[in-house]
């Protein structure tokens, strides 16, 4: 029995290779290790075992993660599995290196990443050669869905946004000023939170307003995340997540206009991993 799990910081996808075949995937809470406790990873762990108590003899690990970018968060995330699951072979790896072998297999692309938050890197085929720094919700992820709903929330306090918008969202969101900044620095919500104002620009985004600011958004996204890498127009350019997903008639747009094209735009990654191991395992790697 095999594991493989993508993880972003809103949702994660378990996926369960059992004789051969996948079963069923299981959809459970997202984790980053910047944002969230040890103690959260435990949870969603453990609810995995009460849905599929057949897990626990998992014998391989494939776990890729927001926030994984780094050894020390690999090692820790390694270290936790490790400790529920003593006989199986761990490996941890990015949500970078998830999309990569999700968009491109073993072919060479710009891998991006646009749901909660954003990202991007070069991938040779085997690994992703240098990726620009991650700055995370507060300073950076443009083009995510945090910061379109940041972008969102903050023209509808300031009054910046269109009257007709404005009234429905101050249906959809009842929350004054002061609910909104306490939900954002006095209880520690993170990007999730933010993200979830990106849902307002999803349900309205024919409105020429809702249009522009995510249109912006991407190009935001494409100067520091796809321009950043030297000849960036000579490889292919792909995208994973909900954001990307959702606006993805924008996205093209924002793209053409830069001389670009997206070669695929998918929601998840889950099917192309599953897809990309079914290989891997056929030639016993």
């Amino acid at each position: 029995m095999k594991l493989l799990i993508d993880s972003g910081g809103s949702k994660s996808d378990w996926m369960v290779r059992k004789n051969n075949d996948w079963m069923p995937v299981i959809r459970l809470q997202g984790f980053n290790p910047w944002q969230h406790p040890h103690e959260r990873l435990l949870q969603i762990i453990q609810e995995l075992l009460n849905q599929n108590p057949e897990t626990a003899h998992a014998s391989h690990i494939f776990y890729y993660g927001a926030g994984c970018g780094e050894e020390l968060q690999k090692n820790n995330i390694s270290n936790t599995f490790a400790e529920i699951f003593p006989k199986a072979k761990i490996s941890v790896h990015s949500d970078l290196v998830a999309a990569a072998h999700a968009l491109f297999g073993k072919e060479s692309g710009i891998a991006c990443i646009l749901g909660t938050g954003s990202n991007s890197g070069l991938y040779d085929g085997t690994t992703i050669c240098c990726s620009p720094p991650s700055l995370g919700y507060l300073l950076g992820d443009e083009g995510s869905g945090a910061y379109l709903g940041k972008t969102v929330a903050q023209n509808y306090f300031r009054k910046l946004m269109p009257a007709d918008l404005s009234q429905k969202f101050a249906i959809d969101y009842p929350l004054s000023l002061g609910d909104f900044l306490k939900s954002v620095y006095k209880q520690n919500r993170n990007a999730a939170f933010l993200a979830n104002f990106a849902h307002f620009a999803a349900q309205n985004e024919n409105h020429p307003w809702i249009r522009n600011i995510v249109q912006e958004s991407f190009y935001g996204f494409i100067q520091y995340n796809i321009k950043y890498f030297t000849d960036y127009k000579q490889y292919k350019i792909g995208f994973i997540g909900a954001i990307a997903y959702q606006f993805q008639e924008i996205l093209q747009e924002a793209l053409n206009k830069e001389g670009l094209v997206a070669s695929k735009i998918l929601k998840s990654p889950a099917d192309a991993l599953m897809n990309y191991y079914d290989e891997l395992f056929k030639n016993n790697l």
